[in-house]
């Protein structure tokens, strides 16, 4: 994720956020690292606020935040189940309000936004199989490709 290994806060660059319905991408830096990083992201009813998260020099992430939750932090699973049936097992840390998973394998990533791109939403499940959450996909994929355009400007 960062390499102070904390959950990162972040800032936007209102200059550079760009809305895509219930989706839209964002230019941050993060408070913690001072590097900026691009990020595509959508919110639940829930106040569930789900995020990409790209840096420049390829390292990404995957997180689900939401202020009310209030999970053991630590070692962390969670499942994204697609309309689809397909099923995506992410294993990463939470971080009480937050889970999130590092991008270590390229092909996942890929995999992942096609799936964003293509299905027309996701739940988010945790370990036990406990629903947390379900995400439109309507538009993803605009925001999706403004991500990557974002990503190439930092």
């Amino acid at each position: 994720m960062n390499p102070n290994d904390v959950a990162p806060r972040r800032r936007p660059r209102d200059p550079d956020q760009r809305r895509f319905e219930r989706w839209e991408s964002s230019l941050y830096r993060s408070d913690n690292t001072r590097q900026e990083f691009c990020a595509a992201e959508t919110a639940n009813s829930q106040k569930t606020d789900f995020r990409l998260n790209f840096y420049k020099n390829g390292s990404s992430f995957i997180e689900f935040v939401n202020p009310n939750w209030t999970l053991m932090m630590g070692e962390a699973s969670f499942l994204l189940r697609f309309d689809s049936g397909y099923e995506v097992m992410c294993r990463g840390k939470s971080w009480g309000d937050s889970d999130t998973h590092d991008f270590t394998d390229r092909r996942m990533v890929h995999a992942l936004l096609g799936l964003l791109v293509n299905e027309k939403s996701v739940q988010l499940l945790n370990a036990n199989g406990a629903p947390l959450g379900t995400f439109s996909l309507a538009v993803a994929k605009a925001a999706l490709q403004d991500l990557n355009a974002c990503v190439g400007r930092i």
